[in-house]
């Protein structure tokens, strides 16, 4: 436990919590307000400023306590990108091919100049049991593919409070607690400061009602940086001698993001969609349509979270071999998706039943 009496924790904390109450202030002025339209159905003007906000507490705790062996300034470029791309589209509302731009360039130039802890995908463990499957000749396309997934998949998964920072806050705590090895220096820094800035977060964040007033969301500003983070720390710590752990089971850490949007892009695939074409489909919706709150789908998600989290890294103690593990990963994946589709249909049918019995009633009443 010798992580929480660390630097970067409390400097992260207090940095975001100064600039969320700091930047909550000028939210008007900037044009970061969340209003109510189409898909969103919050109350009221909400400030947009927690990604800003993680952001800046994330870059100062990690380039005042610099680590070595991985460069700080290069993950804090990348994420600079990011957050002022975020900014923009939640202002504006930017063309996804930009949002792309914006994703594949912050990926090449982590790929690029990212050194001694290498953010580079080049083996995908062995995942058939034929053999460690090595993608070193396609290490750039593979390794930006991967950041630019980890990108979208938390940007798909901000639609409630709590629900984003929630579930990358648990695979943080996972990755930080319960593997016998630690991090690479940087990454143990940028990860225990990921931890600071999502706690302050989720204080004007997290569904708990005391909090209404001071409510904020992260935007894609926030969204975006939260996946590339979690996007370095996990390729880094499944890659080369800095690796705690099997690819695979890295994944297991982030089993409702990445559920949530291979879903998606199969979906809309199927229907002919683009890749970003914005539904009311994802997990949290299906739950929701399925008759829980927003508060009780939260708490439901992040409890899978950490218990898809505790899964994978059972099977990495356990030593079990990783096509075991894949093949689990797919059943626990497809398995929370099948449910949450289920439970929405069986909602549905009984609301339709229920209306039905209604109409037929008021037809055979006189006029």
């Amino acid at each position: 436990m010798s992580h929480w009496l660390t630097a970067p924790v409390w400097i992260s904390a207090a940095v975001t919590m100064a600039a969320m109450v700091s930047l909550r202030v000028v939210a008007v002025r900037l044009g970061l307000l969340d209003r109510p339209a189409g898909h969103k159905r919050h109350q009221g003007a909400i400030p947009v400023v927690g990604g800003l906000a993680m952001f800046i507490g994330l870059a100062v705790a990690v380039l005042l306590t610099p680590a070595g062996g991985f460069d700080a300034a290069v993950f804090v470029v990348g994420a600079a990108i990011l957050v002022v791309v975020g900014a923009l589209d939640d202002t504006f509302t930017l063309p996804s091919w930009l949002r792309l731009v914006a994703h594949t360039s912050a990926a090449l130039w982590l790929y690029s100049l990212s050194t001694s802890a290498g953010v580079r995908l080049t083996s995908l463990g062995n995942l058939l049991g034929t053999g460690v499957l090595d993608v070193s000749a396609f290490a750039p396309l593979a390794t930006v593919f991967v950041i630019v997934a980890g990108i979208n998949a938390f940007n798909m998964l901000d639609g409630l409070d709590g629900l984003a920072g929630g579930v990358a806050l648990v695979a943080l705590l996972l990755l930080l607690t319960a593997l016998p090895h630690s991090l690479a220096p940087t990454l143990a820094q940028i990860a225990l400061a990921l931890v600071g800035a999502l706690g302050a977060f989720l204080l004007f964040n997290a569904p708990l009602g005391l909090n209404r007033r001071w409510r904020s969301f992260m935007g894609d500003a926030g969204s975006t940086v939260l996946g590339f983070a979690l996007a370095t720390i996990l390729l880094g710590s499944s890659q080369g001698i800095g690796r705690l752990a099997a690819p695979i089971t890295m994944v297991w850490l982030v089993l409702v993001p990445a559920t949530d949007l291979w879903c998606s892009t199969l979906r809309r695939a199927l229907r002919g969609q683009s890749p970003f074409h914005a539904d009311n489909e994802h997990l949290h919706h299906m739950l929701m349509a399925a008759g829980l709150s927003a508060r009780a789908t939260c708490a439901v998600l992040v409890l899978v979270a950490l218990l898809g989290g505790l899964a994978g890294l059972a099977l990495e103690r356990a030593g079990a071999p990783e096509w075991l593990s894949l093949l689990l990963l797919l059943l626990a994946g497809w398995g929370l998706a099948a449910v949450a589709y289920v439970l929405r249909g069986l909602r549905q049918r009984a609301a339709g039943t229920a209306n039905g019995g209604r109409l037929a009633g008021g037809a055979q009443r006189p006029g």
